[in-house]
């Protein structure tokens, strides 16, 4: 998580925003400081093309320290599921390795590891408030979309219910967080419908 947001806060240091990270129970936030963000607007420094970098960048930050620790993994020789994820994609035999004497170096690269890869893909999903979402309603600004906002709200509620059906029925209990941010997206398209 920290990693992740130290993606963002140094994007938005990249475009004269000073900010901070805040970490709490449900994750983190890269956050600016109101004068820095309003300064680097004023600056024209943000616009959609800037937001879709920060808000990439947080999950490129991920995958980049997954990539590092995995391939420390594999030069340890170090027997990781992520490994046997690319094997099943590309039909490698990367996974054959036998698991390591210590189960506490098992556990810490597949700790590192399956946060860093599946949080960020899922992180990417067009749902607002994820980052995925953020870059979705940037790039419909971009495209001079109609209604923009509304746009993203549609889309995040579709993408927020399948993906949280699709968990739910799989028996993962945080589908439910997906289907959240489908109703906090229906209710603040409602609230943009009427003007709040």
């Amino acid at each position: 998580i920290l990693v992740h947001e130290l993606g963002h806060a140094f994007a938005m240091r990249f475009y004269g925003i000073r900010s901070r990270i805040v970490l709490y129970h449900f994750g983190g936030l890269a956050i600016s400081d109101s004068f820095g963000a309003w300064d680097g607007a004023r600056r024209g420094r943000i616009g959609p093309r800037e937001q879709i970098v920060i808000s990439l960048a947080g999950p490129a930050a991920q995958l980049a320290l997954a990539l590092v620790v995995w391939l420390i993994g594999l030069q340890v020789g170090v027997r990781m599921e992520l490994s046997g994820w690319i094997d099943s994609i590309i039909g490698s035999e990367i996974a054959e390795r036998e698991f390591p004497k210590s189960m506490m170096l098992y556990a810490l690269f597949d700790a590192i590891l399956y946060p860093s890869t599946a949080w960020a893909i899922l992180n990417l999903a067009p749902i607002l408030p994820l980052d995925g979402g953020q870059v979705m309603r940037s790039g419909l600004m971009l495209t001079r979309a109609r209604d923009p906002m509304r746009i993203a709200h549609v889309v995040s509620i579709g993408v927020g219910v399948l993906i949280g059906i699709y968990f739910m029925q799989h028996g993962q209990p945080f589908g439910l967080m997906f289907l959240l941010f489908a109703a906090n997206n229906w209710q603040a398209m409602q609230y943009g419908s009427r003007g709040y």
